[in-house]
């Protein structure tokens, strides 16, 4: 941590700074017949991993998402230890530039989100010999 800033250092060196593996993935297929009518639905979920997102960063240092949705002329202070000593960090910066600065110009770690994620495919309906996809 830069004790004349308050913001986080940036790492020079190589490393790993995240796992895109997740946990588990489950996945359920759904079929429903009534007579010549067909309807199929499918649904995805994957628990853990983690992925590496600029354009989610750049959102959220600019002050775009709802997790920004804050005061950003207030100060705060980060999380960290000083490069000096190992003492905790107490230097105060405004939110502004805490996320502008300690996010969108930083180390790459900052960048790393999890990628936990439901998802469901476009129905299937289909009748006879006619298939229709609703999207």
């Amino acid at each position: 941590m830069d004790q004349t800033t308050g913001i986080w250092d940036k790492n020079t060196q190589i490393s790993i700074i995240g796992n895109p593996n997740p946990n588990y993935k489950l996945t359920g297929i759904s079929t429903l017949s009534y007579k010549a009518i067909t309807f199929r639905m499918q649904w995805n979920f994957v628990q853990g991993g983690q992925l590496y997102s600029t354009t989610s960063n750049i959102l959220l240092s600019r002050g775009l998402t709802k997790d920004t949705d804050i005061d950003r002329t207030k100060p705060v202070v980060l999380n960290g230890v000083s490069d000096t000593d190992g003492s905790r960090n107490k230097i105060m910066l405004s939110a502004s530039d805490a996320y502008f600065n300690g996010l969108l110009n930083n180390s790459d770690d900052t960048k790393i989100y999890d990628a936990t994620n439901f998802a469901s495919n476009v129905p299937t309906i289909t009748s006879g010999s006619r298939s229709l996809s609703a999207s």
